[in-house]
């Protein structure tokens, strides 16, 4: 028994430092662990939440008429141009909210297939300029350079100002003076446009404070514009089938890019 006792205290201290090894291992181990949890999240801080950017761009916008003028008549779309800033916050690197603070022009364009003598070169274009604010909830996707992202959320469009045009012959009643000079059109629409807009696109990041990008969106109108105040959108001797009153919505196709700075 006693040579059982002394062999047992023989082995006690090989055990005693094989676990002293397994601790201090474990112990390491979660030392490393905490250190890139650490500096993970203290990369993470060192990101900005704040975005300032610039963007540029251009639409193909339209018009929807309901009801339709008469048969012959179609309605086309017409580009225009768009630029403003915009600011985003980022909850994350997934999730952010931005608005955009855009100058917008929208318009559309009317023409004729009609073949008889009055009608065969009517044609005229209407353009309205708008200070648009979209607000936007925006997610993004991929890493760490190349960024794809959607976006969607209303649109507010602040009339600026209208005007038509037109550049056939003969003129239209209610349409302007002449065949080319453009005319105030303002009274035809109500001062604002609400629209819903949803798109998406690419940021390439080049530095943690820089990045450039590039999307597409539609913007699609909820409110009818026709202020009911013009021959614009009712009734005219030329269109003989024109209804007052009648509902406007406006839709628009647009291309934009731009870059972002870290604030």
């Amino acid at each position: 028994m006693k040579h059982n006792l002394a062999k047992k205290m023989k082995r006690f201290p090989t055990a005693l430092i094989v676990a002293a090894l397994v601790s201090l291992g474990a112990r390491m181990s979660f030392a490393q662990q905490s250190v890139g949890i650490v500096s993970s999240t203290k990369a993470e801080s060192q990101q900005s939440d704040f975005y300032f950017g610039v963007r540029v761009g251009m639409n193909d916008a339209g018009e929807s008429w309901d009801p339709g003028i008469r048969p012959g008549i179609p309605l086309g779309d017409d580009g225009g141009l768009m630029a403003g800033i915009q600011f985003d916050y980022w909850f994350n690197r997934t999730y952010a909210l931005e608005v955009q603070l855009l100058y917008n022009e929208k318009g559309f364009s009317m023409g004729s297939s009609d073949t008889s003598p009055s009608l065969a070169t009517d044609f005229g274009s209407v353009r309205a300029s708008y200070l648009e604010i979209p607000l936007l909830f925006k997610v993004r996707f991929g890493g760490p350079d190349v960024l794809p992202y959607l976006y969607a959320g209303p649109s507010l469009g602040i009339l600026l100002s209208a005007t038509n045009g037109t550049n056939g012959s003969p003129t239209r009643p209610g349409f302007g003076s002449d065949t080319t000079t453009a005319v105030d059109a303002k009274n035809a629409f109500t001062a604002t446009d609400l629209s819903a807009l949803i798109g998406g696109g690419i940021e390439f990041r080049c530095r943690d404070y820089l990045s450039f990008f590039i999307d597409a969106g539609y913007a699609h109108g909820l409110d009818n514009v026709d202020a009911g105040n013009s021959t614009l959108f009712g009734d005219n001797p030329i269109y003989p089938h024109s209804i007052t009153p009648r509902t406007v919505k406006s839709w628009e196709i647009r291309l934009t890019a731009g870059m972002m700075v870290a604030l």
